[in-house]
């Protein structure tokens, strides 16, 4: 099964390709040589097709926000 990924870097850049199997939220893959983190799945912003799983650098501020998300009236 091909899952469509979004790759977000640290400089904010966005990468869109896919992955030959499916990915669930919180698990870890290296794809280009970089350990990520899959973290959710969205909706394309500006096209219309197939959501894409947004996955970020494993151990960065964004896996953290992304996988385990602040809601409001939460003590932080």
């Amino acid at each position: 099964m091909e899952t469509l990924i979004a790759l977000r870097y640290p400089n904010g850049r966005v990468h869109e390709t896919a992955v030959d199997r499916k990915l669930t939220p919180g698990e870890h893959f290296e794809l280009y040589g970089r350990r990520r983190t899959a973290t959710r799945t969205k909706p394309r912003r500006y096209q219309k097709g197939a959501p894409r799983t947004l996955c970020v650098p494993a151990g960065s501020a964004h896996e953290l926000r992304d996988v385990f998300p602040i809601r409001e009236g939460d003590d932080a």
